[in-house]
Parts: structure tokens; sequence; C-alpha cells
């Protein structure tokens, strides 16, 4: 990089590279390009070096702005529109000479999965306008309130443009917070966009401009279909979300994990895998709990003896991740927290897989009484093309 860093000087020319360029030590007149967080773009301006910021989160456009289950295919990971407004190209601990490296940002749109124009504006906008409007704007004329229904307006003028533009930011998403001490559950909705109309409706009842509009926190105790979505005008944008809430036996108990999951998991803390809600192929939705390259033990407290003749474990694979399914999921039960027997188990063998997707594994058995379940499940450590093997899990349904 220092060679052909001379050479490129001598001939009135500045080198550009991905942040991998810091590895070897810059050359002096070097500008890094950011891309593998904002890290190297900190580092970079610390030496002296002009940055171009552009971590992959939020800024590669081939990474998915939705609902993976109802988007079209894309890299894997979450970049709503909003977490691409919210990013500032500055960051805090840098010092006023830092800052001035900083040259900007770019928005990335890598094509492996895109193959038509359609397909491509469909990832682009309206994100790139998001992108557009922070690298040109000062941080303190940027408010999300203000570019909201900006943005909204613009989304007219892309359809009379006739540019397939991603209506995602309108889709609702859901969070729960669960009461530990009467097992009930608060389902919250929300939507990128503020003061949005959000309407639901439970089991077989219509979704239009005449079902519930959602005011407060929804309660539920019991197994219940739900959808929802975004209306204007009489007219629903984006769409409709759909989720089942499977009330079972372990909803809200007492849950220890041996070892303790990864630290960058664990937005529901230790009831995620008995909080109701079932993760997505987002795996950043907040409703994963993961292990990296070690085998896992999940132990759940009943409170007293149940008849139990089944146990779920639901989990999923994105290898272009490094997330990979068990090999193997078992299941031991007892009465006493103490003297467990194994009931079952499920294998399942290697195999290569270019998507994202989901799968539960379930372990049948004759009907028990037992008070306490414990699943070992086994990891599948280092994965063909090596490095190590994260593991995900969302719940643990005992039936």
């Amino acid at each position: 990089m220092k060679r052909i860093e001379r050479f490129i000087s001598s001939h009135d020319r500045i080198l550009i590279g991905w942040d991998e360029i810091l590895e070897g030590g810059l050359a002096p007149g070097a500008t890094v390009m950011s891309w593998r967080g904002i890290d190297g773009g900190w580092e970079a301006s610390k030496q002296g070096h002009d940055v171009v910021m552009t971590p992959g989160s939020p800024l590669y456009l081939n990474i998915y702005q939705g609902d993976p289950d109802s988007e079209p295919i894309a890299q894997g990971g979450y970049n709503p529109l909003k977490s691409v407004y919210d990013f500032n190209p500055i960051v805090d601990s840098m010092t006023v000479e830092q800052e001035k490296h900083v040259l900007g940002g770019q928005a990335n749109l890598w094509t492996e999965y895109i193959s038509t124009e359609s397909h491509s504006d469909y990832m682009l906008f309206p994100r790139l306008a998001a992108a557009a409007e922070i690298f040109w704007t000062p941080q303190d004329k940027r408010n999300w309130q203000d570019f909201s229904p900006r943005i909204q307006q613009m989304l007219h003028r892309f359809e009379r443009m006739g540019i397939n533009y991603s209506r995602s930011a309108y889709d609702v998403t859901v969070g729960t917070e669960i009461d530990l001490n009467d097992k009930s559950l608060k389902v919250i909705l929300n939507n990128e966009f503020p003061n949005t109309q959000i309407r639901y409706a439970s089991g077989d009842a219509l979704l239009d401009m005449q079902a519930k509009l959602y005011e407060v926190p929804i309660d539920m105790n019991t197994t219940t279909k739900l959808k929802a979505g975004v209306f204007k005008d009489a007219k629903m944008l984006g769409d409709t979300l759909v989720k089942t809430f499977h009330f079972h036996k372990a909803v809200g108990k007492k849950v220890s994990y041996e070892p303790k999951y990864n630290d960058q998991y664990q937005d529901q803390g230790t009831v995620t895998v008995v909080n109701v809600l079932r993760g997505g192929k987002n795996f950043h939705d907040g409703q994963w709990v993961a292990w990296l390259g070690m085998d896992a033990e999940i132990s759940i407290d009943l409170d007293k003896n149940e008849k139990i003749s089944q146990v779920t474990v639901g989990s999923m694979e994105d290898q272009g991740s490094g997330i990979y399914f068990p090999v193997n999921v078992e299941v031991f039960l007892s009465q006493d927290g103490t003297n467990y027997e194994s009931v079952g188990n499920r294998w399942r063998k290697f195999e290569n897989n270019g998507y994202s997707t989901l799968k539960d594994f379930k372990v049948t058995f004759e009907p028990k009484e037992a008070q306490y379940v414990r699943v070992k499940i086994t990891n599948l450590e280092t994965p063909p093309n090596g490095g190590g093997s994260w593991m995900f899990i969302d719940e643990v349904i005992v039936e």
C-alpha cells in the first residue's frame, strides 16, 4: 500500500481504500473508507488521514429494510429507513481536528442478489433520500420528526417517476412486555413514522378501517392471532403484520442458561425464550439469544409438576452471517431439579444452505409429569469454511 501510494501521489492522485488498509500501516496520503463499523474511520482521522464513513450498518442498502419474510431477497441483516437517517458520519468522541478529516459518507448497494433495475430501485429508495439528507445537512438541522412527513410526500413523487420504491417503513413492528407475576403479556405495536394510525384485529376478524385503533399496549393471556397495519385515507400502507402469540406451559417461567448467552443478543433478557413472541429472519429483532462456538443448556422451572409430551426449540440459520442450526437438541425432565431423565432428542445433519431459514426442532415423547425442563443444544462449532458457528434460539415451547 505504501509503495502504490507513492506511485499514485507522483501522478497527482490520492489513494483511497477500504479500512483493511489500516492493517499494514497507513500510507502517508491515503484516505480510508470505513465500512467495518466506524472504528476504522475514527482511527484514521486520529492519525491525520481523511475518511469516508460507510459502515455496513446502516449504510449498506443491500441489507433488509423490512421483515425478511415479506421482503425481496437481500444480503441479510436489518437497515431500516430510520436507522439510515439516524446515522451521523461525525462520531461524538472525535476531536475538532478529527472532524475536519471526515469528508462525508457513502451508501452502498452491492448487487449479488439483485438482477433487475426494479429490485435495485426498491433497495435504494427511499433510503437513498435519507442518506442524502444526513450527508448534506448539518446535524443540528436534521430531525426525524421533520423528515418523516417530507419523505412521505417524496414517495408520491417516486411513484409519479415510475420508481419501484419500498413501503417497508410503513410496516408495523411488534414488541412485548411480559408480567412474570401473572404470566400475562403486553403487545406493543410500532411504526417507523411518528403519528401514524395503526389498526389491529384478532383471530378471524377483518383488518380494515373499522378495526380497533391501536392506542395503548394490548393485553394478552391466551393464544392469539394478531393482524395489524398502518392506515391513511381508508387505505392500508405497507404490509400486514400477522403474528400468532402461542401461550404454552413455560411462558414467563424462571429460566437459567449454561453458559450464559452472548451479550450481543439479550434485548429481552433471560425471558427471551419464554416470552411468546417468535423471532424473525432479522436476527437483530431482539427475540433471539445466541452462543458462538459452544453448546448451550437452557433450564426452565415450571413452578409445579405439569404433564408434558412435547418440547419445541426454535432456531434459525443464516450461513452467510455465520449462523447455523444446532446439530442436536436433547430434552431432559425432572421432578426435583436434581435427577433428570432424557426423554428424547432431535439430530440434524449439517447441510449447505444459501438462505436465511427458520426451523423448529420438536421432541415428542410419552406424556410425563415434571416441574423442570432442561434442553441441551449442540452447536455445529466449526462450520465447513472455518471460524466459529453462531447458534440462535428464540423460544422453548413446552406442551
